[in-house]
């Protein structure tokens, strides 16, 4: 229905209430984990938070990974602001990519930090994003995820003290 919740059908009558451990599992794997119902706003809706990342990982370098939740492309050092300019994806694999891309304060960004999600990008193909997106010692993580090998992530931008 939202972000953050989902309608479902009542199919018996009220029971009892109960606490009760459960994993949700979704097809996109980026949001495949553990979750945990924190409300029942109505009576066919529930709001979760994340728990834990249920599919394995692994980085390698220069910025091409196989799946990944999330991987820190820059940090802004203290006393410092940095303007991105350009940022430039290549996806060099033989298959369809899903990327993510926020700017976040914790190196597990929040939601309203992710500002691309789950785009795709065809194979032995690129996009580029021109933005002049600010980056400083408050929000100071430029971060990543990939669904596939073979894609590579370029920043360019300036730093200023």
């Amino acid at each position: 229905v939202t972000a953050d919740t989902i309608s479902y059908a009542k199919t018996n009558a009220d029971i009892a209430s109960a606490s009760s451990a459960g994993v949700a599992t979704f097809l996109d794997p980026a949001f495949n984990g553990r979750f945990v119902v924190d409300s029942n706003p109505t009576t066919t809706t529930f709001t979760y938070w994340y728990l834990t990342e249920d599919v394995p990982y692994t980085l390698s370098t220069n910025g091409v990974m196989a799946y990944s939740p999330w991987k820190n492309i820059y940090t802004c050092p203290p006393s410092t602001s940095a303007v991105v300019s350009t940022i430039a994806i290549c996806n060099q694999s033989q298959s369809t990519a899903k990327y993510q891309l926020a700017v976040a304060s914790t190196l597990d960004p929040e939601r309203k930090e992710i500002f691309v999600w789950n785009d795709t990008i065809d194979p032995s193909n690129h996009t580029f994003f021109t933005l002049g997106l600010i980056i400083d010692e408050n929000v100071k993580y430029l971060l990543f995820g990939c669904d596939a090998e073979g894609v590579s992530i370029n920043v360019f931008g300036t730093e200023m003290t």
